[in-house]
C-alpha cells in the first residue's frame, strides 16, 4: 500500500519541480539583453537537458527504494512462515483433540475427556497467545526498520534532487551571465561536470 502512495507522492513532485525550475530558468533570463538572445537560446539548451536528466535520475533512486523496501518486506514475510505454520499446527491439533471427546458415547468418557483434554489445551492456548504476542512484536518492529529505511532512501533521493537543482539554478545564471562557458567538456566549470557526471551516472544505473 506504502509503494502505491509513495510512487503517487514522487509523481506528484517531479509534476511539480521540473516546471517549476524551469519557469525558474525562464524569470532569470529576463535580465538577459535580446542581443544575447542566442547565447541564451545555448543556455537554454543545456540546462533543460540537464534539468531532465537529474529528474530521470531521481525517478530511478526512488524507485529503487521503494523496491528495496518491497523485497525486503516480501522476504521478512516469507521468513515467518515457519513461525505462521507451528502455531497453526498447534492450534489445530488442540482443536482436534477437543472434537474427538464428542466421539465418546459414554457421559463418564465423555465429561473425562473434555475435562483432560481442556486443560491442556488450555495451556497449549495459553502457549499459543504468548509466542503470538511475542512475534507480533518482532514483526511491528521489523516493518517499522524496512519503513524508517525506505524514508531515509526517498528522503537522500529528494535531498539530492534538491541539491544538484541548486547547481544548475547556479551554473545556469553565470551561464546567461557570461560567466559560465557553455558545454560539458569545460574542464574548468566544476560545479557544471559534477551535474553532469551524477545524471550519467544516474542514467548508467
Amino acid at each position: 500500500m506504502y509503494t502505491k502512495l509513495s510512487i503517487l507522492l514522487l509523481a506528484i513532485g517531479l509534476s511539480q519541480a521540473l516546471p517549476q525550475l524551469e519557469i525558474g530558468l525562464l524569470q532569470n533570463s529576463r535580465a538577459i539583453n535580446q542581443s544575447n538572445s542566442d547565447h541564451l537560446i545555448d543556455c537554454f539548451n543545456t540546462y533543460i537537458l540537464l534539468v531532465n536528466q537529474v529528474a530521470e535520475g531521481y525517478k530511478a533512486e526512488f524507485s529503487q527504494c521503494l523496491s528495496t523496501a518491497d523485497e525486503n518486506h516480501e522476504l521478512f514475510e516469507e521468513n515467518m512462515k515457519d513461525n505462521r505454520t507451528e502455531i497453526d499446527n498447534t492450534a489445530t491439533a488442540a482443536c482436534a483433540a477437543l472434537s474427538t471427546c464428542s466421539n465418546n458415547t459414554g457421559s463418564v468418557d465423555y465429561f473425562e475427556c473434555y475435562a483432560n483434554t481442556a486443560g491442556n489445551t488450555t495451556k497449549t492456548m495459553y502457549s499459543i497467545s504468548a509466542n503470538s504476542g511475542e512475534l507480533l512484536t518482532a514483526v511491528q518492529e521489523e516493518l517499522r526498520l524496512i519503513d524508517h529505511n525506505r524514508y531515509i532512501c526517498t528522503n537522500a533521493s529528494e535531498r539530492a534532487l534538491r541539491e544538484k537543482q541548486a547547481v544548475i539554478y547556479e551554473d545556469f545564471n553565470r551561464c546567461i551571465s557570461g560567466l559560465e562557458p557553455l558545454g560539458p567538456t569545460n574542464a574548468s566549470s566544476s560545479a557544471l561536470t559534477t551535474i553532469i557526471d551524477d545524471a550519467n551516472d544516474d542514467e548508467s544505473d
